[in-house]
């Protein structure tokens, strides 16, 4: 409930700022990336068909089917240019205005957080970029890491060396390819799990990095690492309470919505994309901050006990 006020009041004093536009450009940018995302699908549908058609009946000299791939390959490339365009800002902008609840969190906290300038919000873009890497390729243990490197090893020797010889019907690649097959599956499915686990741990980053002005990136990171070693649990099933309200919330919201406007689903699925983005997003930011809040204040104890020892 603590947090759910505490996001509550966050999103009204934000919204009442200059950048509350920024809210409806997020929700635009979304419906132009599944319209791109719907043109791209149409467009290779009627590509199919015209195939069809065309090997179904009897060729007709008049149907240049050349020049129809060759503006279909166009129309595609175009979209899908845009369609990546789009989804650039689509993620700068969602980083931007959960930098700024993840802000107004920060000072409902009390804390006094630096503000976002072009130089702050580039350096924002860098740290979520190392962030991100540092989760995916599990840079905080090394045996994360082996597993890892075992998950893409046990991929490369399925694909490119077992699947060409499968159909030679020998019994020894038969044999080195179930069980290349079985340690892929154990490894990746491993790795999963530790991709959570490097995600949870890694919860608080943009609060702890948005409220130590001069840190560099790797230092911050490794503190927040440290700092969450004994939560992880916690932090997971917070997340798992919180995702599911806000799916539930989402669904009786969206399928109103779709029942009232009597949606496709390429609309449907735009409608959901968008409420849930709004959910979710300042929860989420005011989520991490209690979370690095409570952990500077139970580090902030420990230091004063182990001084008064």
């Amino acid at each position: 409930m603590q947090i759910w006020n505490t996001a509550t009041s966050s999103f009204v004093e934000w919204t009442s700022k200059k950048f509350r536009y920024l809210i409806p450009l997020l929700v635009l940018l979304i419906v132009i990336s599944f319209c791109l995302n719907y043109g791209l699908n149409w467009q290779n549908q009627q590509a199919t068909l015209e195939q069809a058609a065309f090997y179904n009946s009897v060729p007709d000299a008049s149907v240049d089917v050349n020049a129809f791939y060759e503006s279909a390959s166009t129309t595609n490339f175009i979209l899908m240019i845009l369609s990546f365009i789009v989804a650039i800002i689509t993620g700068l902008i969602s980083l931007f205005v959960s930098a700024k609840y993840v802000i107004q969190a920060l000072k409902n906290s009390g804390l006094k957080p630096i503000e976002i300038t072009k130089k702050s919000f580039i350096q924002l873009i860098k740290f979520e970029i190392m962030l991100l890497i540092t989760a995916l390729l599990s840079l905080k243990k090394r045996i994360f890491q082996a597993v890892l490197v075992l998950t893409i090893i046990s991929y490369a020797l399925i694909t490119f060396v077992l699947i060409p010889l499968v159909t030679l019907e020998d019994s020894s690649i038969n044999l080195l390819y179930y069980a290349s097959s079985i340690l892929f599956l154990i490894c990746g499915t491993a790795y999963l799990i530790i991709l959570i686990y490097n995600f949870i741990r890694l919860a608080p980053a943009v609060p702890a990095f948005l409220i130590n002005k001069n840190q560099k990136i790797m230092v911050c990171l490794d503190q927040v690492w440290n700092k969450t070693k004994d939560k992880a649990l916690n932090i997971f099933l917070t997340e798992i309470v919180i995702i599911i309200l806000s799916v539930i919330a989402l669904f009786i919201i969206s399928y109103a919505i779709i029942l009232a406007v009597n949606a496709d689903t390429a609309l449907s699925m735009t409608i959901y994309q968008s409420i849930y983005s709004l959910i979710t997003l300042p929860i989420m930011a005011v989520f991490s901050v209690k979370i690095f809040t409570d952990s500077n204040i139970k580090q902030k104890a420990a230091t004063k006990k182990a001084k008064k020892k």
